[in-house]
């Protein structure tokens, strides 16, 4: 997530194994996988490892806001943990509090004695994650967790390099790209169906529909190396969908993720549940000249939202497997396949 380019505002510590600070380190080089630093050789110890402290490679902050309307002395409990580590949140995980609606990327609110997370840009207020009792011993600060959870997954979807040189073959295409197809016949393959993609990255699909997706190396280099995320709907990332390491990919060579197989597209039941217009899974697609791992960008899911916290109903996935230049460069495409759900509004 560093930068290639324009780094000088990213601060760097280097920290012992106690967390203090020896020294500050300098960026010279930037590649997908590593950086190379300038360090005072005085202050550690080519022997030894060391952690470091990372400030300034956020951009544009996840905007929080925190609605006091349904309860205002819980949410008031709320803010003031919220603001004893507010430097922490702003730092840390690129988490800004803010003091509008109409500055806020999600909002904190409580509603039938549960603190809860919607997106700011959800009318009907509906929440994202598993909602918190208010009172609950871990409530405060499991529901901040999940905020810092989902900032995380906002930083690693946004990740892009505008900067990149790589470039298609053909102009009309992604150097990188992501395919999705409607697979008709599981057992003659030559029948799948390309499945169009909008300006916005989104292919639209039917629900109960069979899709599969294919990543494609368009560029004329002898070889990139490929790794593709996915990205589900309660902010897990797995990625790891072509293997622990990035892929090499020759011009022109295609790669299926996990060997072709061929998923069901369903909605989970909190879409039905909460009656959200639609399903949205996520595919990144990361393409470097060089080779990189992509493991540390992983997480867990989150837990749904719940509609009857007395029901013992177990939630479904949203997408079911059937069957098994000259620098440094890197780019990326996201392709989002999108569930319309009938009776969401």
């Amino acid at each position: 997530g560093i930068p290639s380019t324009d780094f000088a505002s990213v601060e760097v510590s280097v920290m012992d194994n106690d967390d203090a600070f020896l020294t500050k380190a300098i960026i010279n080089t930037v590649t997908p996988d590593n950086c190379y630093i300038d360090v005072d050789e005085d202050k550690v110890d080519i022997r030894e490892s060391y952690s470091a402290e990372i400030k300034g490679i956020f951009r544009e902050p996840v905007g929080l806001f925190l609605d006091a309307s349904g309860d205002a002395d819980a949410m008031a409990k709320l803010s003031a943990s919220l603001k004893e580590e507010e430097e922490e949140l702003t730092d840390g995980h690129n988490i800004k509090l803010v003091d509008t609606f109409a500055a806020a990327d999600y909002v904190m609110s409580v509603k039938d004695g549960y603190y809860q997370i919607s997106r700011a840009s959800d009318t009907e207020g509906r929440p994202i994650v598993e909602q918190q009792p208010v009172g609950g011993p871990n409530s405060l600060t499991n529901i901040t967790g999940h905020i810092k959870f989902i900032a995380r997954y906002d930083f690693t979807l946004a990740l892009d390099n505008p900067k990149t040189k790589l470039r298609a073959g053909d102009p009309s295409k992604s150097a990188a790209a992501v395919e999705v197809y409607r697979v008709h016949d599981e057992d003659d393959r030559s029948q799948d169906e390309l499945i169009p993609i909008d300006e916005n990255g989104r292919a639209e699909v039917n629900d109960g529909d069979l899709i599969s997706v294919k990543t494609v190396n368009n560029t004329r280099r002898n070889k990139l190396f490929f790794a593709l995320l996915y990205m589900d709907q309660t902010f897990g990332i797995d990625a790891t969908a072509l293997g622990d390491s990035a892929q090499e990919m020759l011009s022109g060579e295609e790669l299926w993720y996990d060997e072709m197989a061929v998923f069901d597209a369903l909605h989970e039941d909190f879409v039905l549940d909460f009656n959200y217009p639609e399903s949205v899974m996520t595919f990144k697609l990361i393409a470097s000249t060089e080779t990189f791992s992509p493991r540390t960008l992983s997480q867990e899911s989150l837990p749904p939202p719940v509609l009857d916290f007395d029901s013992d109903e177990e939630g479904t996935r949203g997408l079911k497997r059937r069957s098994k230049p000259d620098s440094a460069d890197w780019c990326t495409t996201t392709v989002h396949i999108v569930i319309k759900n009938a009776d969401g509004k």
